[in-house]
């Protein structure tokens, strides 16, 4: 997919503001370390993208990269590492302009809904305050059908479906 990301933020439904690719890295939620580059994984999407090795980490094979932010951005860099079994992202390590570790993002757990694999746990640790969030999901819902306005900055002034119960599994 050639197209470029862009992010969108609406609180309280009061109509969405395009937020620029900088401020990307702010808390979703003040007082939390997640942002919303820790959600939309950019960088595994920049061009300037080299395979560095394959190791073991946390006993799986794992291919890393090293991606080049093509903003002047940060993170100037980030390392991460796609498992190379099942092809998902297991890890992730953002660097500065000094090629200091800022922050790192681990995928801790999956779980499976309705024969798909998704993301059940993952952790981001500021490296200079060492403060960590952890996103758990409890419930999901995959395979239901969403109108193609859902995913349109227009619609973050109305409030989202929520599932079913019947199409939501507990973790």
């Amino acid at each position: 997919n050639n197209k470029q990301s862009s992010l969108w933020i609406s609180n309280n439904l009061k109509p969405a503001q395009s937020v620029n690719p900088n401020e990307a890295s702010e808390p979703i939620v003040p007082g939390l370390i997640l942002s919303a580059f820790d959600i939309n994984l950019p960088f595994t999407h920049w061009k300037d993208t080299q395979y560095t090795a394959t190791l073991r980490s946390r006993g799986r094979g794992v291919h890393f990269f090293e991606a080049i932010n093509p903003t002047s951005g940060e993170p100037a860099k980030v390392i991460y590492g796609i498992d190379r079994a099942y092809g998902a992202l297991t890890e992730a390590t953002y660097y500065n302009q000094t090629g200091k570790i800022t922050r790192t993002l681990k995928i801790e757990n999956f779980a499976k809904v309705d024969g798909q694999w998704i993301v059940s746990t993952c952790s981001i640790r500021d490296e200079a305050t060492r403060d960590i969030d952890v996103l758990k999901i409890t419930d999901a819902a995959v395979r239901i059908n969403l109108l193609d306005h859902t995913f349109s900055p227009d619609s973050l002034v109305e409030k989202a479906k929520f599932p079913s119960p019947a199409e939501l599994q507990h973790l």
